[in-house]
């Protein structure tokens, strides 16, 4: 059920902003096919340099690109700040994988996260850490009247018997992430995103559809910040 909600959610999203003189449904077509073969090129990047022993923050950099493209379709002016550091609430600060900015405007903040192997065992520091982050953000914003950021989620998981294994009656672990990162996505997170990739094939096993409604629903905060700012400068 809350899948279903969260998907009529952003479709009203996306149908609300094609109606208000947004992109015409062929061009997102077309635009979501060219974004699956980059999105596989992000997948081959992870794989490879995870494989040459290449340090982490460096890992998802593909996806970065990805995203990157699809919004400067929209905003070319936009500008993205990776591994930037964001001031906190309940702590000093914290680096956060990609930040938006219009000239000095807050606009969206993502945090990236892989697990390969020992993800039922990591489930839940990977879980409280996520809320822990959004929830601290959140607040520091409020304070420090830093705007109201777009949030967003990406986990990056691998195919294998451990996370798409039901154990003694337990759900796998793929289905666990996803329930969760649905949960966060209705108040601490915006969007979240779950992929589940093959390391033999470096593809997409699940996940095209939301990484798709993830960028979306991006670029339909941005546009809406972006009508908000300009009312407010006539105001």
């Amino acid at each position: 059920m809350k899948s279903e909600l969260r998907y009529l959610r952003n479709s009203l999203k996306r149908y609300l902003s094609m109606t208000s003189g947004g992109t015409p449904k062929h061009v997102l077509s077309m635009v979501s096919s060219m974004r699956s073969g980059n999105l596989k090129e992000a997948l081959e990047h992870f794989w490879i340099l995870r494989t040459e022993g290449v340090r982490k923050a460096k890992h998802m950099d593909g996806f970065t690109k990805v995203i990157e493209a699809s919004v400067r379709q929209h905003f070319p002016e936009m500008i993205f700040k990776r591994n930037h550091e964001l001031p906190g609430y309940y702590r000093y600060s914290k680096k956060w994988d990609l930040a938006l900015y219009d000239g000095d405007t807050f606009l969206a903040a993502i945090e990236y996260k892989s697990q390969i192997g020992s993800s039922r065992k990591n489930f839940n520091n990977r879980i409280e850490e996520a809320i822990g982050n959004a929830h601290d953000l959140r607040k520091s914003c409020k304070k420090k009247k830093l705007g109201d950021p777009w949030l967003g989620y990406l986990f990056l998981m691998e195919e294998c018997e451990e996370t798409t294994r039901s154990v003694e009656g337990r759900s796998s672990v793929y289905n666990n992430y996803k329930e969760s990162l649905e949960a966060l996505s209705e108040d601490l997170y915006d969007s979240t995103c779950l992929l589940l990739t093959n390391e033999k094939t470096c593809d997409m096993v699940k996940g095209q559809e939301e990484f798709d409604h993830f960028i979306e629903d991006l670029i339909h905060h941005l546009k809406s910040s972006e009508r908000k700012r300009k009312r407010k400068k006539k105001s």
